[in-house]
């Protein structure tokens, strides 16, 4: 058998051989200069709408007219006074910490009190009302809408889109 020859003084600093890389990791391309680069637009920021049915509505409203908070003396806890409860309590209280009720929300509800409560408990949403500007253009669409109609036609929304840029070009 051969006889193995000493290897010479070894450094403590290399460890072992598995923690060494073996393939020194290869550098990508350098970052470019801003000015140099394409911009893309980021599309918008999607925020979740809640919807408010007329009954959550409504119960938001009442906690504000019947609800009273107690207000106590700090040494002797006798009942002070009671108190109304803010809209930024009320936002807390039924949004919670994390997603209070927006106060622009609260508010645009007080100033809407009588239309929320004209309107149905279960309803989400006032019914669009259309205002015609164009009388013209109105007459002539229910006269074209008739005719179709008498030859026994199915008139569908895209017919009357159709049909208003037609006569709105002419």
């Amino acid at each position: 058998m051969p006889i193995r020859q000493a290897l010479g003084q070894i450094s403590g600093n290399l460890g072992p051989s598995f923690l060494r890389d073996r393939n020194p990791r290869k550098l990508g391309p350098k970052p470019k200069a801003i000015a140099d680069q394409i911009y893309t637009l980021q599309a918008a920021r999607k925020r979740t709408k809640i919807c408010y049915s007329t009954k959550t509505k409504i119960a938001r409203l009442m906690i504000k007219e019947h609800h009273k908070i107690l207000i106590r003396n700090e040494y002797s806890r006798a009942i002070l006074r009671y108190r109304v409860p803010t809209n930024k309590e009320i936002r807390i209280h039924f949004g919670g910490p994390q997603r209070p009720i927006p106060p622009n929300t609260i508010q645009s509800w007080q100033d809407y009190e009588k239309m929320i409560l004209s309107i149905g408990h279960n309803a989400r949403r006032l019914e669009t009302t259309f205002l015609c500007h164009w009388l013209e253009l109105k007459n002539e669409l229910l006269e074209m809408f008739k005719r179709e109609r008498a030859k026994g036609k199915a008139i569908r929304r895209s017919w009357f889109l159709r049909k208003v840029k037609e006569i709105w070009i002419q």
